[in-house]
């Protein structure tokens, strides 16, 4: 007797490009000066990171 198999189809995502986030200051948008990134967590679910910025 064989096991059943899903017949899903098994489909690639494709990574999507996150922007990097800068700071507004003094009418600039500028990067970081120490360069640091921070996690950002999901707040539905805080074992996911979401992405650092």
């Amino acid at each position: 007797m064989q096991p059943e198999v899903s017949t899903l189809e098994r489909r690639e995502v494709k990574k999507q490009s996150i922007p990097t986030l800068k700071n507004y200051i003094n009418g600039k948008w500028v990067e970081s000066s120490s360069g640091k990134r921070v996690p950002n967590i999901n707040p539905a679910n805080t074992e996911d990171v979401l992405c650092y910025t």
